[in-house]
Parts: C-alpha cells; structure tokens; sequence
C-alpha cells in the first residue's frame, strides 16, 4: 500500500467542482461571475409555511443564452456534494454537521454515504432543474426567513491560456425567497413519525423509503432516535439506510443517541458495522470551542477505542449473521488504532468460520502485518485444508499458503505444490516461485496438456511464460494457433512472451502476426501484454508507431515507455515531431473535453502519452534541456503545464526517492517523477543519472505510514541503496518525515 497519512474517517480532499471561495470570504457574500447564467431559487409547489423538523423541499433552475456553460445536475448527499452549494438564510438559523467541518473543510460523515452518479448537462433557453432540501444544511428554529444560495454546479470549458483539466467553475448566485417556520405541535411531530415508520416497515418501491427516511432523519426529536437505529440495522440494507445514521449524527439530543445506540451492543441479533460504529463515534465529537484538526483525529481515536472495547466485551454473545459483521467491523478499526490488535485477535481467532470470505481476506491478504502470529497458523491450515473448490477465494489460500510457508518453509512448498498440481486450484505465481525448479518443471507437462484439450486453468499459461523451456516450443506454437478466434488476450500474451524468451526469431514473428490479425481487438494489447519481453520485439513496436491505427500507436508509445530501451527515444521524438507538424495548423482543435470523443480529442491524448513516455521512460532520463524541447512542441496549453510541472521537479534538487512499503512486495519506489519502481529498475535508472547527482531518501515515521514499518528495517533499505549509489559516483541523503 501507499503511504498515506491519516484521518482515516474523513471524507478529505474536495476533489468534486466547487464554489470558488477565498479562505477569508463569507461564501455568502459571493456574487455571480457571469451575467448569461440565470440561477431561480423556489420552493416546492409554492409552500411558504413549515413546521420545525418538517422537509423544506427547493428547487434550483438554471438556464443561459449562451451555449458555453454545462450543470451539474446531481442530486447526492452532502459527504460526497460538499462544494457544490451554499444555503445562506436570514436569521442564520444551525448549521447541521458544523462539528465535522475541519482540515481545510473536510467533511467527517459515517461513511460511504453518498448516492448517485456525477451527471452533467450542457445549459440551454430551457431551464435545468435540480431539487434540494434545506434540511440537508441547516435546521431552522421557528421565525421568518430570507433564503438565497450560491451555487458552484456551473462549469465552462477551458478557454485558451487556461490550465484547468476540462471545466472551469463559475459560481453564481440566486434570487432570494421568504417562507416561515412554525412550532410543530406534539401531535403534528407524532403522525409524521409513525407514517414515516410504517412506509419503512412495508414498503413496495426503494423511493417510497428513501422519501420516510428523510422525513425521520429531519424530524429531530427524541422520540424519533430509536426509530432511527432500528431502521438502521445493517441486515435490512434499506435503501435510505444513510439518512438514517445521517439523521442518528445530527440530532439534536446527542446524549441519548449515543445511550440509545451503545444498547445495541449487546442485543443479540443486532449487527454492528462499520456506519453505525463510525456514526457513534462521530456524535460524541462535539467540541466547544472546535478543536484544531490533530486533536480531533486523536478524540476520534480515544473514543472509537472505547466503543470498540465495549463491543469486544460482549460480541459472542450475538448471533448470526450480527456477531460476523461486528467482528469485521472490529477489524476494521485496527486500521486506525493498532492497539486495538490484542482485543480483536482473540475474537477473530475463535470465531474464524463464522467470518465471511471478505473479512477472511481482510485479515489474511492485507491485514497480516497486523496479525501475524503463532496463534494463527491454526487459522493458516483450516484455509488450506480445504479442498479448493471454484468458489473459495484464490487470493485468500495464496496468502494463506505464502504465510504457512514463511512459518516453515518444507510444510509451505509441499503446499503449494499440491496446488500446483491440482487442475482446480488457481496458484499464484509468486508462491509457485518458492517451489524448486523440479517442483516446478513437473507441472509443465500437465499444464501444456490442459491448454491442448482447451480445459487449462488461470496458471497454466503463467507456468509456460515464466518456466516452460525450448523442449515445448511446438506444443505452445500449436497452442497459440488454436487461440487465434478466442477473444480473451491475456492467453495469447503469455504464449507469446515464452516464445521471445525461448526463441526470440519465432517470437517476433509471432509479434508480428498477432498485429496484423485484425480479427479481434487483441492487436491493440500486443505491445502491453509484452511486458518486460517487449526489447527482444522493441523493433516491432517502434515500426508501429507509424500504425494506421492510433490504438495501435498508443499501445506502442506506452510500451516503449514502460518497457523499451534506449533504442526507442529517438523514434519517439520523431514521433512527436511528427504529430507537431501534423497537427499544428489545427491546435486549438488539440484540447481535452469531457464526454467528448473527436479528432482533436484523440489528439490531445496521443500528445499527452507521447510527452509522457518521453518524460517518464524507464529505458533513459528527460532532463531540463529535453523537457523543455517538449515544452516548445506541445500544442495543448494543458500538456504544456503538465510537461512545466515536470521541470519545476527538476529545478529543485535532491530528488527524492520515495519507499512504499507493500506487505506482499516489500518496497516499491517513487524516484520523483518515475514511479513504481522494484529495487532491480530503481538501480537501473539510478544509473542512467550522471555523477555527482543528489538525491534524497525519505525515511518514514512508522506510525506516519499504513501498514507501519520498522524504522531499522528503513534505515538497512536506505543504507543498501545509498551503498549503490555511491559505487556509481552518486550522492544519496536521508530525509525523515
């Protein structure tokens, strides 16, 4: 995994359009910034009188002259619209979630919350209109009110000189409306409540309790909190089940939500999961004054460690399916707190068969770091003691077979090559590695047999790419004709790259006819599937480059800029000089649209692969003096800034080398602007620098990484690299974060 620092929790980094705002400006003082948009605010069916509580129904209309302006029509939840719309009513009334707005304005919500698809429209004479509830924003006491919002859902197409992937935000501002807000009465507060329940219990259409959820969720009252939590349960997976924990996090009476909501914990049949537990959580973190990002991120841990503790005391005593969804959601919060690891393990441990496959792979795929120890060997061998069917989980018994085999390594090959061998077992490469070479070489015959009476299983093809030899080349090359009209690749791929490295002659002709077989869109992944056998046939894909087929063309830049070699950056630049001159006469045409599938379209993103391999190959380095030769030829005012930003990296030394530390892979490494490199490319490109270059390697602090790693285990990778480079004439220094 990539290091990342944490709120786990928060939804963090805006990237949605939004109303642009400075940091120092009331939203609401914002006015429109064009005068073609015309934004009308209204209420629902002309309604003026509310009661407290009740759905505040709106309706925005956008409409324009111009035919230069597109609308986001989206109608999400708050947690994943945030941006787009700011309410602003006179008196202000209480802003709902005004806790949870931190970090530069992050928005902390239960949780994979929102609901629908970004849609988005070109603006016409004909008004476009999006509904809205107020209630969503701001809960209003009784009173009259002035309303008028201010909206960021109107976006332009870059304009020239502009540096904006796609859309330009242009906010603008409605007219306002009054309506008044009544006391709701007792019995007013009591039918909503108990119609509202009676469409969730019995319901026919999924919007019939999308519309009751919403109306407990905004009712806030008392006597709406257990509905709420019982409507809530996870086993139901009722459609409106956010606005329900929505509705748990912004009542008005946190204290009895929170008593109401830890009750659950011990009944029975009542699951705990990952909404509800963080809905919990969230309620208690009300503070006055607001406090400071970092010491709301260490209230959110201490509270959630809490809950989880309390929950952990009493988790067996649930049934299925509830006890399996709180023991995931135990699990899930050691990601934040790793202290958490020596209550939840225990609770795993013995309650394993209950788990589902997804929690099983949770533990075993990704989370083993966490929970690797002798006590979970019992666990490892009931996984692989299975008989593996069709239906269990690959990736699950992989992992399992990896980790028994790094307890005892004899006990984990045997394993592994009962898997091997076992026509419905799916091995993974990586294990099959670990078995010797006669262990390996006795599974070729078999697999070579399945492929030729068309029953081969998902590593057969591997084992021939990566162990067959020379004896097979006439089994596979028969093998490979009788895939000629079979639409899935990826086989043909494999084959084809045993016979480069068996037989380079036969595998560049096979190269070559598999490009000029049209039958099938397999020609346009020849070049990727080639990996890194892609030299031995580095001619072919660079004569493509000149393919009447730009999918053709772009398999090959691509390649040739994962995967070629030195040989390939001349034909490249050539390339791009080409497209230069081509295309120049028509640059403005050269621009990127969203939606939009045209000529100048297609265009834009051959130059943008062409700029890219270029600069990031792995086969040589783009320093200054050829960024900026890319510079002068870009024709798209975007690549152009793109290509900029590569040489404002090149302008600020030491570069950085960057670890990520993946549990199955060790570290995979950032070398500024060539990413994921392995230890053997890092070395390699490492070498293409000149002497005397400076670099600097970033050391992580471990409980500012995920998975955490030993910061010795860092400094031995840090002292082998800088060791290397030194031997080379250059320079590597240690940069802690």
């Amino acid at each position: 995994m990539r290091i990342f620092r944490l709120f786990v929790f928060a939804v963090a980094l805006l990237l949605l359009p939004q109303v642009s705002i400075a940091a120092d400006q009331d939203p609401c003082a914002v006015e429109s910034s064009v005068s073609d948009v015309q934004f009308t605010l209204s209420l629902h069916n002309g309604q003026k009188i509310f009661h407290e509580g009740e759905v505040i129904r709106m309706r925005f209309a956008f409409s324009s002259s111009s035919n230069r302006y597109f609308v986001h029509s989206t109608r999400e939840e708050r947690s994943s619209r945030f941006g787009y719309d700011v309410f602003c009513p006179r008196p202000k009334g209480d802003e709902v979630f005004r806790t949870y707005f931190k970090g530069g304005g992050s928005l902390v919500t239960p949780g994979n919350l929102g609901e629908g698809d970004i849609s988005e429209f070109k603006l016409t004479r004909a008004p476009s209109a999006v509904d809205e509830e107020l209630n969503e924003w701001v809960r209003l006491p009784a009173g009259h009110y002035s309303l008028y919002a201010v909206s960021g859902r109107i976006s332009r197409l870059q304009e020239k000189g502009e540096s904006s992937l796609g859309h330009m935000v242009v906010p603008v501002r409605s007219n306002a409306i009054e309506f008044d807000v009544q006391p709701a009465d007792e019995a007013w507060q009591n039918r909503q409540l108990h119609d509202a329940m009676a469409i969730l219990a019995n319901y026919s259409q999924p919007e019939d309790v999308k519309r009751a959820a919403r109306i407990l969720r905004y009712l806030g009252t008392r006597e709406s909190i257990q509905p709420l939590i019982e409507f809530a349960n996870a086993t139901k997976a009722e459609p409106g089940r956010s606005d329900l924990l929505l509705g748990l996090l912004s009542s008005p009476f946190p204290d009895q939500a929170v008593k109401a909501m830890r009750s659950e914990f011990a009944a029975p049949a009542y699951p705990i999961d990952g909404g509800f537990l963080r809905t919990l959580d969230l309620i208690q973190l009300e503070p006055d004054p607001p406090q400071p990002w970092l010491q709301l991120e260490a209230h959110y841990r201490q509270v959630m460690h809490a809950e989880v503790s309390a929950l952990a005391s009493v988790v067996f005593s649930k049934i299925q399916p509830a006890r399996a969804i709180s023991l995931s959601t135990m699990l899930s919060a050691v990601d934040v707190d790793h202290s958490l690891i020596g209550t939840v393990r225990p609770a795993l441990i013995a309650s394993w068969k209950d788990l589902p496959v997804e929690t099983q792979e949770q533990v075993i795929v990704h989370r083993w770091e966490l929970f690797n120890t002798p006590e979970m060997l019992s666990v490892l061998r009931s996984i692989v003691s299975e008989t593996p069917p069709r239906s269990q989980s690959p990736q699950l018994r992989n992992a399992a077979l990896k980790h028994i085999y790094e307890i005892n390594p004899a006990e984990g090959r045997a394993l592994i090559a009962n898997d091997l061998y076992n026509p419905v077992s799916f091995p993974d490469p990586d294990n099959v590695r670990l078995l010797t070479r006669d262990q390996i070489q006795a599974a070729v015959p078999a697999a070579i047999k399945r492929i030729a009476n068309g029953t081969p299983n998902a590593l057969d093809y591997e084992i021939l790419d990566h162990f067959g030899d020379a004896s097979v080349i006439g089994a596979v090359q028969a093998a490979y004709d009788s895939l000629a009209s079979v639409q899935d690749c990826q086989p043909r791929g494999h084959l084809i790259r045993f016979l480069l490295r068996v037989s380079s002659e036969i595998g560049v002709e096979q190269v070559r006819e598999a490009l000029a077989d049209r039958s099938t869109r397999c020609y346009t992944f020849v070049f990727q599937n080639l990996d890194d056998e892609l030299p031995v046939a580095e001619e072919v894909a660079i004569e493509a480059l000149n393919d009447p087929d730009s999918l053709v063309v772009s398999s090959a830049v691509r390649a040739l800029g994962r995967w070629g070699d030195a040989r390939a950056e001349a034909p490249l630049w050539s390339r791009l000089e080409l497209f230069e001159k081509d295309w120049k006469p028509r640059a403005s045409e050269v621009v990127f649209n969203i939606g939009g599938d045209t000529p100048g379209q297609r265009a834009f993103h051959l130059e943008q692969e062409l700029e890219v391999a270029l600069s990031t190959a792995r086969g040589w380095i783009c320093p200054l003096e050829k960024l900026t030769r890319l510079s002068d030829l870009a024709l798209s005012d975007f690549n152009r800034d793109q290509i900029k930003l590569e040489i404002s990296k090149w302008q600020h030394p030491p570069y950085e080398i960057d670890p990520a530390w993946i549990p199955e892979q060790g570290p995979v490494f950032g070398l500024f602007s060539y990413p994921d490199l392995d230890k053997k490319l890092l070395y390699a490109k490492l070498s293409q620098f000149p002497r005397g270059t400076v670099f600097a390697y970033i050391v992580w602090t471990p409980s500012h990484m995920h998975p955490p790693v030993d910061a010795q285990i860092q400094e031995d990778e840090f002292q082998r690299i800088r060791a290397f480079a030194e031997s080379i004439g250059l320079v590597v220094t240690r940069k802690q974060n």
